[in-house]
């Protein structure tokens, strides 16, 4: 016992000497906290809300997520300036921009907001809350530009305490909400304080110094300098963002607001357990395929082959439990006004089963940098989904089988993403071979 207690306390003095493993554990532990405290919640919120409410929410959470590029990505240089001076330009030409944004996008609303969300939101709801839209903008996209100056100034403790903030805050506001009757507007707002609280804690990081060298000339400078980021990651990123909401887009506009709320809670809850795991392997395989890459491309493709078997085994376990108790699990927990979502997780988890065993080895692209397979995959991937609910409404189908279409119209191209990742890495084994014989 006291050999126990001796290494405890010599492992907590070593990661409190190594600064960064410190930081990974505090971020980390942030992260955690706060998905624990969404997990406990939910069951309380679906409570008090109905699925068409919670269909709202998830609209307007798609569409907030497209316009995460609302700075244009100018945020993303600030870590990685040349000096403070220019980190500084660079964080005040993020908030330009996305001033600019913002006001923009209140102006098109103001004029066009009817004609737009008409096609969103059947029950007319999200369009009487339109300017949200614009708020939550602004508040996310400042709360964006503030993480990453605190992320160059190594502020990890208020990293991990706002994480934790809006997690907290965030819930309340939608059980408060929740508890008064007041509707989907509570959560939307929740939404707004769970993405942005904690901005003015954030804001404190600035000094009188970060302003006194600001001026256009050192904007524009700034506007130059970084300008590979709009160019070429704006762009990227909202293909991606888009790409991802495209089922809740099309199931907006064909079924509803209640079916989406159904959905939403759905995939949310499926993909809770996988995603913990399957990230975490995603990025441990992603270190050993960044060394084994060039050095021993025959032992990354037995490691890949040993990896895909064990996921399918752990994957097995959470796709077995939702097929078998699915709808009573959801009706136990969220209550029986959500016993479709677990009618529909069934579906969904074989989508989710898919991408956790398929995801993880096809770093590889990344490892030998194949950004314009990536990039045409990801074309395909826009393709087939917008195909399958294309298909949907032409045949008139209800959403469940609409549901199954896109299911196996998206394991399809994860399946066709691996089997391609698997093509690079013989491939690589070849041209390795070929280079040992030439020794």
């Amino acid at each position: 016992m006291v050999n126990i207690t001796r290494f405890i306390n010599y492992k907590s003095k070593k990661i409190k000497k190594n600064k960064f493993t410190k930081n990974i554990i505090m971020l980390t532990s942030g992260s955690l906290i706060a998905q624990i405290i969404n997990t406990f919640s939910t069951p309380l919120i679906t409570r008090l809300y109905s699925p068409e409410e919670y269909g709202v929410l998830t609209i307007y959470g798609s569409i907030l997520a497209m316009m995460s590029i609302s700075s244009l990505n100018y945020e993303q240089a600030i870590p990685i300036a040349d000096d403070e001076d220019a980190a500084n330009n660079v964080l005040f030409l993020s908030f330009s921009i996305l001033f600019t944004f913002v006001i923009s996008t209140t102006f098109i609303i103001a004029m066009f907001g009817s004609s737009i969300f008409e096609y969103y939101d059947d029950s007319g709801i999200l369009y009487t809350y339109r300017y949200f839209l614009p708020i939550g903008m602004l508040f996310t996209g400042m709360y964006r530009i503030f993480i990453k100056y605190a992320y160059r100034k190594k502020n990890f403790d208020i990293i991990y305490r706002t994480k934790v903030t809006q997690s907290i805050t965030g819930n309340l506001v939608k059980i408060f909400g929740g508890f008064f009757g007041l509707g989907s507007i509570m959560l939307i707002i929740g939404k707004i304080v769970a993405n942005s609280a904690g901005v003015i804690n954030l804001s404190k990081q600035l000094s009188s110094e970060s302003y006194s060298n600001l001026s256009i000339s050192k904007l524009y400078w700034s506007f130059k300098r970084y300008i590979k980021f709009p160019l070429y990651l704006t762009p990227s990123t909202f293909f991606q963002k888009f790409t991802n909401q495209i089922p809740i887009i099309f199931i907006g506009i064909l079924y509803g607001s209640e079916m989406l709320g159904y959905y939403g809670l759905a995939y949310n809850i499926v993909k809770l357990p996988m995603n913990l795991i399957g990230q975490s392997v995603s990025n441990v395989f992603y270190a050993e395929a960044a060394t084994l890459g060039k050095s021993d491309p025959i032992k990354l493709k037995r490691l890949s082959d040993k990896l895909i078997i064990r996921l399918v085994f752990i994957g097995m376990i959470p796709l077995i439990v939702i097929l078998l108790f699915g709808p009573h699990l959801f009706s136990l927990f969220f209550g029986i006004e959500w016993y479709h979502s677990g009618v529909y997780a069934r579906v969904i988890s074989f989508l989710v089963f898919s991408n956790f065993i398929f995801t993880p080895v096809s770093r590889v692209y990344e490892v030998y940098e194949k950004q314009r397979e990536i990039f045409l995959l990801s074309l395909f991937r826009l393709f087939i989904s917008g195909l399958g609910f294309g298909v949907s409404y032409i045949l008139n189908l209800n959403f469940i089988w609409a549901l199954i279409l896109y299911v196996i119209a998206l394991s399809f191209v994860y399946l066709i993403t691996y089997l391609k990742a698997q093509r690079i890495l013989t491939d690589q084994i070849r041209l390795f071979n070929i280079y040992k014989g030439q020794k």
